[in-house]
């Protein structure tokens, strides 16, 4: 194989991973921002609770484990944006048109 075809696809496999990054960050942030939307009440959590443990009895579970911190997921999208912003630059780097970057 000539030093051309591997400079090739080393380059094509760099682009996509930064695509494959670029998107799961921004997937990822979309999640969190959906999740921030939700109720988080203890009732739910308890009943939800029930319900885990009734569909799988052997894996323990407790309302808190359906609980979430407004706070933390607040970080937890900030730092997927500022990933993605990361991402696409690293895209924009290696030749990604913005045609491929459109989301």
């Amino acid at each position: 194989m000539t030093d051309t075809k591997l400079l090739n696809r080393k380059i094509r496999v760099l682009r996509l991973l930064a695509i494959t990054q670029a998107y799961h960050h921004y997937t990822m942030m979309q999640l969190n921002r959906q999740l921030l939307q939700c109720n988080n009440r203890w009732q739910d959590a308890e009943h939800l609770s029930n319900c885990f443990s009734k569909i799988i009895p052997y894996i323990e579970h407790s309302p808190t484990d359906f609980l979430h911190d407004k706070n933390d997921v607040t970080d937890a999208v900030l730092n997927n944006y500022d990933e993605f912003k990361k991402w696409v630059k690293i895209a924009e780097s290696v030749g990604v048109s913005k045609k491929t970057r459109k989301i």
